[in-house]
Formats: structure tokens, sequence, C-alpha cells
């Protein structure tokens, strides 16, 4: 295992945060900057099954995805299937990151965004006045899915 190989959220806002502030460090005005969103999850391979939490250690990618046939990423649409093959997986909604993660088959740890936290993240990019948004890959989610963020993104009144 590589020294700093941990779970963490891929579309974290603390890091996304974070990130922007490079932006702002060199005068980049918020305006000038949008914002992307993905439909798909980061997955990894727990090194430690008892440790499950953003900040455990990892020791590789996740197995592929059934249809993305892809380690280490699942489409949102694998992640939906899952849950509904699985009702009890529970995802755990980290509200500081603004993301939701999974662990399933024991060892497979995933996290990935929703309806709840692209509007964390939509809220963020209007309080800072943003200049807009985009969905990548909007072929990876579900038909409900596809509406989902569009609708928050669409409907958000980005500041200028």
């Amino acid at each position: 295992m590589c020294s700093g190989s941990i779970v963490q959220g891929h579309t974290n806002l603390t890091e996304i945060k974070l990130a922007a502030e490079l932006f702002w460090r060199v005068d980049v005005p918020p305006e000038k900057v949008v914002m992307g969103f993905g439909f798909y999850g980061r997955s990894f391979h727990l090194a430690d099954t008892s440790c499950t939490t953003p900040g455990c250690p990892f020791s590789g990618s996740a197995n592929e995805g059934p249809c993305s046939a892809a380690s280490g990423i699942l489409e949102y649409y694998e992640i939906q299937a899952l849950l509904k093959q699985n009702p009890g997986l529970k995802p755990v909604h980290d509200q500081a990151a603004a993301v939701d993660y999974l662990v399933f088959d024991n060892n497979q740890w995933v996290s990935y965004d929703t309806a709840d936290t692209f509007k964390q993240k939509v809220d963020w990019a209007n309080g800072i006045g943003l200049g807009g948004a985009l969905i990548w890959a909007s072929d990876t989610g579900t038909p409900s899915a596809k509406r989902m963020p569009q609708k928050s993104i669409t409907d958000a009144h980005f500041a200028r």
C-alpha cells in the first residue's frame, strides 16, 4: 500500500473550496469559473474492512462495474442498480464533504453525488458567485438521475 492511499469523496466540497482558493489568489473572478458535476463514483478496495469511513486506507481500485467494465469507477446507474438489488445497503451522507459514500461486498467503497449533494454544491457555487455549472458523462445516469441534477443546476441562479 502506498503512503496516502486513503478513501475520500472524489467530489469533496472541502477540496473543491481549497482548489478554488488557488483561482482567487491569482485574482480570477468567481464569475469566470464554472464547476463540473460527474455522473459516476470513484470506487476502492478497502485495505481493512473494519475501517470504512473517509480517511481509511485502500489497497487498490474496486472491482469493475458490470456495465462500465472499469476498475475504480462505478457509473451512477450502476450505483443505483446496486442499491436497488441490495435494499439493506445504507449510503452515508458526508455533510461537510457534500458526498455520499457506500460500502458493499464487505470491502468495496464508492463515493458519489446525489440530489442532496448536488444541491449543496450548487448552493455553495451560488453563494460565491460562480459563473455556472456543467454535467459531464450524462449518459452514465439513469433517466430520473439525468433530470435530478440538471434541474438543480439549471434552476440555480448563479450570482454574476
